[in-house]
């Protein structure tokens, strides 16, 4: 993206008392200048298909939870975007797989698109 600052620029280092987590998670932002998530995706989108040599990106892919939260309803999910690598990036040493994505606009505190991402974990398509 077009940002020049780090996502870990300025943060303290983690306590082992999780204290220090918490409070990075109430203050780290999501960055760039995009004022709606329409935009932060199309800048996105931009960057990926300038490497797709490197990956297919699949869009709003539909899922269901595998591993259900005890005492929670079944219900269905969607991933913003998976990236899969294509056999070049493979050639290339990758070894991590298809990478889920999750955006959203500039400013928004990102522990709760954090969390959303990780609970795709729990998913299957």
């Amino acid at each position: 993206m077009s940002n020049s600052t780090s996502l870990f620029d300025g943060l303290p280092e983690a306590s082992s008392d999780g204290r220090q987590q918490h409070r990075i998670s109430e203050t780290l932002l999501t960055t760039g200048d995009y004022a709606t998530e329409t935009e932060a995706w199309a800048a996105f989108d931009v960057e990926i298909e300038k490497h797709s040599n490197l990956f297919l990106m699949e869009r709003e892919i539909e899922g269901t939870y595998i591993q259900a939260r005890p005492g929670t309803p079944p219900k269905d999910e969607r991933i913003d975007r998976i990236l899969i690598p294509r056999p070049t990036l493979l050639a290339a040493g990758w070894v991590h797989g298809p990478i889920g994505v999750e955006c959203k606009h500039s400013g928004k505190k990102a522990g709760p698109a954090i969390a959303q991402a990780m609970g795709r974990k729990r998913g299957s398509r």
